[in-house]
């Protein structure tokens, strides 16, 4: 076991010191045990795994301060945006979606099989006090010429505002504010404890589209989904000019004058209120 820790040893010269240290961390928690060993390895796997994933931010870092947006594409694989002020700052991962089939399909093939890509590019962009974020895909392949789905988690202390546009993958999106458009293809979630009172367009060619919001929020609203249910299910503030009918939901709530759009052309469309946003799920709201 020695032997085998000391020529792991050797191969920490090509990670980076935050790798280094956590690896420390999990190895000076193991016991005398092999259950002991075997855990702390584990751990220092999932660190560097997680290292390995993610996508360097060009102008870096993203911290809290000024206002900061995030513009994402991603033509094939899901995207999700968790908003925590507890972050020290903004990381990108991404991740091949069945990327052990793909490794025994390069094993079997005979070629190579680079799981980071990189798939993604990330750059910061500043304009005066604003910040944005634009993360976009690169031309990166597979041997036989066809991109892999690759699914993106964005960590970031702030966003202030948020575009994403994707196919194949569903869009989920925790404590964001601000302007916010959305275009999928797929299931598409906004679950936040931050006010909505600017401009939301949330659309899903295939998907169910729905917001789980707090009361402080506002707006005037459009729920339109043709071939499914939509529904705004209120109970707090103030509802104007109401106008359900089938696949259609309209009116005007807490006086916003901030334009709601929200549209499937395929699944359920629900906006949700709670003063729990973040204790609720896709099926409990329904």
């Amino acid at each position: 076991m020695t032997s085998r820790l000391l020529k792991s040893g050797r191969k920490l010269t090509a990670m980076t010191s935050a790798a280094a240290i956590l690896l420390c961390v999990g190895c000076s928690s193991m016991t005398s045990s092999g259950w002991g060993l075997r855990k702390g390895g584990l751990r220092a796997r999932m660190v560097l795994a997680e290292l390995e994933r993610r996508v360097s931010i060009e102008n870096g870092p993203v911290v809290m301060g000024p206002l900061t947006g995030f513009d994402i594409a991603n033509p094939g694989g899901s995207v999700t945006v968790i908003v925590d002020e507890r972050y020290p700052d903004a990381t990108v991962q991404s991740q091949v979606r069945y990327e052990e089939r793909h490794r025994r399909t390069a094993a079997e093939e005979g070629w190579d099989f680079d799981f980071r890509g990189p798939w993604f590019t990330a750059e910061l962009q500043k304009d005066g006090e604003t910040v944005r974020v634009v993360i976009r895909p690169t031309d990166n392949t597979l041997a036989d010429g066809t991109r892999p789905f690759v699914d993106v988690v964005i960590r970031t202390p702030v966003c202030d505002g948020l575009r994403v546009l994707n196919r194949f993958g569903d869009v989920e999106v925790k404590n964001a504010r601000g302007e916010i458009t959305i275009d999928s293809s797929s299931d598409v979630l906004l679950n936040t404890e931050q006010a909505l009172t600017e401009r939301l367009t949330m659309r899903s060619s295939q998907g169910s589209v729905q917001v789980i919001a707090p009361p402080t929020s506002a707006g005037t609203l459009l729920l339109t989904a043709p071939n499914g249910r939509a529904s705004f299910n209120g109970g707090f503030g103030d509802v104007q000019r109401a106008r359900p009918k089938p696949g259609e939901w309209a009116g005007i709530w807490n006086g916003g004058a901030n334009s709601v759009t929200l549209h499937s052309d395929h699944g359920n469309v629900v906006y949700f209120v709670t003063e729990t946003p973040n204790s609720q799920t896709l099926r409990t709201t329904y």
